[in-house]
């Protein structure tokens, strides 16, 4: 995915449970420094009548500091885990001269 600097980055992280009486721990990871950015757990029950959830996290006003690659990782009780990954790519400019300007796509490998 690739982003301007300054736009606002939304990754959705897509949650089903396997049945009614299951229950997901889901958490959203910076892979590179495996800062945990975001949690949530689900279930169904009073007050959700749905298998199905979504954690998203937002990036307000992106910056070439924010490429990278982001994981969700959703833990299921006693039924494993899965995961999904986003590499992030943020495109800015940076002026050199009055006649020059250098576009730069940050993006950092695992």
């Amino acid at each position: 995915m690739r982003f301007k600097v300054g736009a606002e980055v939304n990754l959705l992280c897509r949650i089903k449970l396997a049945s009614t009486k299951s229950f997901a721990a889901a958490k959203w990871i910076r892979k590179d420094s495996k800062e945990i950015l975001k949690t949530a757990n689900f279930s169904y029950g009073e007050n959700s009548k749905t298998l199905v959830h979504e954690l998203p996290l937002v990036i307000n006003h992106v910056s070439t500091d924010d490429a990278g690659y982001y994981t969700c990782v959703v833990n299921f009780d006693g039924h494993g885990s899965q995961n999904a990954s986003y590499k992030l790519c943020v495109q800015g400019k940076w002026f050199l001269s009055r006649f020059f300007s250098l576009s730069l796509c940050a993006i950092f490998q695992s």
